[in-house]
């Protein structure tokens, strides 16, 4: 039996980021976690629904960054937090649709940051549906 797949179209791709990236209708994903590295973070996995043991104070909390269409269903949130500590450690973030609970739509990991007070760390998650 022949599979064959379908092709998503630039503008079911533009609806798509259009919806998910920036329509609070639906519940936009624009807010972006943190992990506490000292703390703990596991590895992203497509079975996480939350990021582990995520920052809730100390300026890292999670937040809404700006929405930017790169056109062709590809989209980029961004946000710049600023320690209000010091030695604080992160290495994974996480896009929700809510300030606190939601889904998590997508995670990853970076190099570990660690931040004193003042310090700034820009995180963009960019999404491409195709």
């Amino acid at each position: 039996m022949l599979k064959l797949h379908n092709v998503l179209t630039n503008a079911g791709a533009e609806a798509i980021e259009d919806i998910l990236g920036q329509n609070t209708a639906f519940g936009a994903f624009n807010y972006i976690g943190l992990c506490n590295a000292t703390a703990g973070c596991t590895t992203p996995s497509v079975t996480d629904t939350t990021i582990d043991n995520e920052y809730t104070t100390a300026g890292l909390t999670r937040a809404v960054g700006t929405y930017y269409d790169n056109a062709n269903g590809n989209w980029t949130i961004s946000k710049t937090f600023t320690a209000t500590a010091d030695s604080l450690e992160t290495n994974v973030t996480g896009l929700y649709n809510q300030a606190t609970g939601g889904t998590l739509l997508a995670t990853n990991s970076f190099t570990l940051a660690t931040l004193q007070t003042n310090d700034q760390l820009t995180v963009n998650i960019t999404i491409t549906a195709s």
